[in-house]
């Protein structure tokens, strides 16, 4: 960063130039340098002074300091990259859709045995997962997206199928076959917008509701009759009956990533 901006920075919380000059190892002429110099770039004045003390920041200079401070995190999170290159630390983004599924878990925790999970970064995203992958904010995707197979190096880890959960409560409950058109007297609810890209079969007539923590609901009201759109793998060890519902189809997860030179890693970890 430049030096100016440091000095810029700690006069707003000294309001001295003397403090500043013993917090910054520099003399009071060079501070004085500093401020000028800054003053004569942009035309501009940065403090409001009352007998050569420092009282409080202008209108220009609170625009200063924002750009600088704009400036520190950029350069900070240049400064984490290049750290987390250097330690070549992997980044894995996952659809949140997948983040509770036992299958994708059990393969994630054999990975780690076999690598320092310290050097290993997961996170879980709702969406732009692509996007992060294509700005290389992230190494590698797992996934239930589409997307241009042309584009990226791709695996897929397998296929899932799609199922509709209820709590015994509901009236539905005891019928082996439930096709769609029952399903719209039902309030469908689903614990991530990422699901409603599965329900493109399902007309505007249906009524879908999005709810964060959903499984804590089911379990929490022994009344509640809604329906929960996931995946049969994700909640194989619950209690709740599965209703398979044909028109729906299976989805393939995938694990993907842009960079050719990840090609050997994709195959790795499919292997888990």
């Amino acid at each position: 960063m430049d030096i100016r901006f440091k000095t810029i920075l700690d006069l707003v919380k000294t309001k001295s130039y003397t403090k500043t000059s013993r917090n910054l190892n520099l003399t009071q002429p060079a501070i004085t340098v500093h401020v000028k110099s800054l003053e004569q770039e942009y035309n501009i004045t940065i403090f409001i002074k009352e007998n050569k003390r420092i009282i409080d920041l202008t209108d220009d200079g609170n625009l200063l300091v924002d750009y600088i401070k704009k400036v520190l995190l950029l350069e900070r999170n240049f400064d984490l990259e290049i750290r987390k290159k250097k330690q070549k630390i992997i980044t894995m983004a996952i659809a949140s859709t997948l983040k509770n599924h036992p299958l994708i878990n059990k393969m994630i925790e054999n990975y780690l045995k076999d690598i320092n999970p310290n050097k290993v970064y997961i996170t879980y995203q709702s969406n732009n997962l692509l996007t992060n992958l294509d700005e290389g904010k992230c190494d590698f995707v797992i996934t239930d997206e589409i997307f241009d197979k042309d584009k990226y190096q791709y695996r897929r880890l397998f296929k899932e199928e799609i199922v509709f959960l209820m709590n015994p409560q509901n009236p539905l409950y005891q019928r082996r076959n439930i096709g769609l058109n029952t399903l719209k007297n039902e309030m469908i609810m689903i614990s991530s917008s990422s699901f409603f890209k599965h329900l493109d079969k399902l007309d505007l007539n249906y009524n879908i509701v999005e709810l964060d923590n959903l499984i804590n609901l089911f379990l929490a009201n022994n009344n509640f009759i809604y329906c929960d759109y996931q995946y049969k793998m994700a909640f194989f060890d619950q209690c709740y009956k599965r209703f398979f519902i044909p028109e729906l189809k299976a989805k393939d997860i995938y694990l993907l990533t842009n960079d050719k030179l990840n090609d050997i890693a994709l195959t790795h970890f499919c292997n888990y």
